[in-house]
């Protein structure tokens, strides 16, 4: 005769298993979920922008006829041009991303629209 029934100890271990394997599973997908829906929010916050806007610059960007290096804050840059610059991660308006670079890095702020200073004729 073969053994067809398994022991209730097996049986029990087997379904823990797979419920154990079912709750992973669910808690990643919501874990995964929660994420998506939180950068969503946060991209949906920053798409408000003014233009008004203090940024942190993060990588070397050209905004302009103006270039701007990492760590340099920077404002009235046209919202246009900082939303997508948000997106690209080359510029963060997070509070705390600028307080560091103001108060740490003692980083000045730049005005955008400033008009360049004439240079003296040689």
């Amino acid at each position: 005769m073969s053994k067809k029934t398994q022991n209730p100890d097996e049986a029990k271990a087997k379904a823990e298993l797979e419920a154990k394997a079912k709750a992973e599973a669910e808690a990643k997908a919501k874990a995964e979920s929660e994420e998506k829906a939180k950068a969503e929010a946060e991209a949906k916050a920053q798409s408000k922008f003014t233009g008004k806007e203090t940024a942190r610059i993060t990588s070397v960007v050209q905004i302009g006829d103006k270039a701007y290096q990492p760590n340099q804050l920077v404002k009235n840059i046209p919202a246009k041009e900082l939303e997508a610059l948000v997106l690209l991660n080359r510029a963060c308006i997070n509070e705390a991303d600028i307080e560091y670079c103001a108060k740490e890095l003692k980083a000045e702020v730049i005005d955008h629209a400033a008009k360049p200073a004439k240079k003296e004729a040689e």
